[in-house]
């Protein structure tokens, strides 16, 4: 049951409308009982010690600040940014890759990015960054037509993928 309650609590404070709440009100939000409450607390210091939640100020529970290297899997735009889904979750989501700092990376790979301080906008701290290493491929096979060209022959890749 500790890992029902682990995955219940990651994906309340993942939710875009949650402010942070002590831990009793986290538990009666997603309707723990009384007699399972030592077994949701219990889950709740385990993601606490692993570093997948923090107790900030007031004891209030959320996830931990963006840290200055992530690992998360990529997803490309077809204007040349993209962004990464971090494999833990923080507590500003996805991260901004402009399209000078995407190190060729594609939609799927999963990357380690450095992470930048942008700014302030409508009140909250906007991040972007860097990609600094391609982990693993999502795809490593294309289908494309073979063309010709002066400088030799090239694959243009189907789709919009790439």
């Amino acid at each position: 049951m500790p890992e029902i309650f682990k995955r219940r609590i990651i994906k309340l404070l993942k939710h875009a409308d949650y402010a942070p709440l002590k831990l009793a009100r986290l538990a009666k939000a997603l309707g723990v009982s009384s007699s399972d409450y030592p077994q949701f607390k219990s889950a709740f210091e385990e993601l606490r010690r692993a570093g997948r939640v923090v107790k900030g100020a007031g004891n209030l529970i959320s996830l931990p600040a963006l840290s200055g290297r992530i690992i998360g899997t990529f997803r490309a735009n077809p204007k040349g940014f993209g962004f990464i889904t971090p494999l833990e979750a923080n507590s500003h989501g996805n991260l901004f890759i402009p399209p000078s700092a995407t190190a060729e990376a594609m939609t799927g790979d999963v990357v380690a990015a450095k992470v930048v301080k942008k700014g302030k906008r409508s009140g909250q701290m906007r991040y972007s960054g860097k990609v600094v290493e391609i982990l693993e491929r999502a795809q490593n096979r294309f289908v494309g037509t073979l063309l010709k060209r002066k400088e030799g022959w090239i694959v243009q890749p189907d789709g919009t993928a790439l």
